[in-house]
């Protein structure tokens, strides 16, 4: 009479666990690169919002543009004159709201740190959608904001002249 086999052998459980191992090593990396996506994505969000500015004023031949805040974590779209802090927003084209973005309080933006610009803040742009700082002077180098989340960091980039915009 053959004798019916109930349970796993020792050589299975060592397989299983063997078999586990190697896909924790390999979904590891894969979970701290979340914080890289995050980064690029928001970052590619920056630069869209950025060329949105830019996108208005040379469609409505105003001066439109975007004042930073490093010291809130946020940004705000505004169309017109800059009169500081009250200047009116522009309208968000997917919230139909203010274009305020801020980084400390909503959802998906969570973790980043808008860490520096080096135009001054506020990056305006002309009816031919070139780029001014906040002094109202062409920007006469290329203009940089750095986002940081998790150690990773990310830079949006505009081009003196042209406000060519790149992610870097």
């Amino acid at each position: 009479m053959i004798k019916e086999k109930n349970g796993f052998t020792m050589m299975d459980l060592v397989m299983v666990i063997a078999i586990l191992s190697i896909f924790s090593v390999m979904a590891i990396p894969r979970l701290t690169s979340l914080h890289t996506v995050k980064l690029y994505g928001v970052a590619n969000k920056l630069a869209s919002d950025i060329q949105y500015a830019q996108q208005v004023a040379i469609s409505k031949q105003i001066r439109c543009g975007i004042s930073f805040d490093t010291s809130a974590e946020s940004y705000f779209v505004y169309e017109g004159t800059y009169a500081g802090p009250t200047t009116p927003k522009a309208t968000d084209p997917y919230t139909r709201g203010a274009f305020i973005v801020d980084y400390q309080s909503e959802d998906p933006y969570k973790g980043i740190d808008l860490a520096s610009t080096n135009f001054g803040g506020r990056l305006e742009f002309d009816s031919l959608g070139q780029p001014y700082n906040n002094a109202g002077i062409l920007i006469p180098a290329e203009a940089k904001i750095t986002l940081n989340c998790s150690g990773e960091s990310r830079e949006v980039l505009i081009t003196p002249n042209t406000g060519a915009i790149r992610v870097q």
